[in-house]
């Protein structure tokens, strides 16, 4: 129910994947919601299991999009390599994902969903050793560090989808790097806040209403 004008300005300025449900979201629910319960509650090997049920059940409720199930599935195979002591490997997790997709819709190899999804998380998984190897140069050098290691991931993403975009929407947004810089910090903010809005306007309408206008002044 987003209007056309204000889903349009997310797009052009290369923010709108907030929009989506995707592995942004997930994974904050996903693996907030495992660590409190082995930090707080459950054994490893219980808290596996309902935080996998818990995503099953999300991305049920969500329709189960492209990239809710991409996401959705990948962090199942980290928790269940942590449940079997196993190691876990993105890029498996990654063809695994796209396998069930693609035997269940074989026609989505050619949508822009798919591809793009695919693409994101491919050149955050194949950039990540030169990353790796870049570390110690990023670590060195404080918060400065940190600035060149999230410049570089978003750079890394914007790369790998350039060439999706270019095909499919006829234009880029050359500030989406520094776009992403300045709302990839709030989203944890923002997701939480969501959550918590929603459930306190169940009990307190009011206290709900004013955690949920934090989100919409984020947005």
């Amino acid at each position: 129910y987003l209007p056309a004008d204000r889903k349009e300005q997310f797009q052009k300025t290369g923010v709108g994947h907030l929009l989506a449900i995707s592995g942004l979201h997930v994974s904050l629910l996903g693996a907030g919601l495992f660590f409190f319960l082995r930090s707080y509650c459950l054994s490893m090997r219980k808290a596996v299991v309902v935080t996998v049920v818990f995503l099953l059940l999300y991305g049920q409720f969500t329709g189960f999009p492209v990239a809710t199930e991409r996401s959705v599935l990948m962090m199942v195979c980290g928790l269940l390599a942590r449940y079997t002591g196993r190691c876990y490997d993105a890029l498996s997790a990654m063809a695994l994902s796209g396998i069930i997709t693609l035997l269940q819709q074989p026609l989505q190899l050619f949508q822009c969903g798919f591809i793009l999804s695919y693409t994101a998380i491919a050149g955050i998984v194949l950039f990540s050793p030169v990353m790796g190897k870049l570390r110690p140069y990023f670590e060195k050098n404080g918060l400065r560090g940190k600035m060149l290691r999230a410049v570089f991931s978003s750079a890394s993403v914007f790369l790998v989808t350039m060439p999706v975009i270019l095909w499919f929407f006829y234009e880029i947004s050359p500030y989406a790097i520094l776009a992403n810089l300045l709302v990839l910090p709030l989203l944890s903010l923002l997701v939480g806040a969501g959550v918590f809005g929603c459930i306190l306007s169940f009990f307190w309408e009011a206290a709900g209403g004013f955690f949920l206008s934090t989100v919409h002044y984020i947005l």
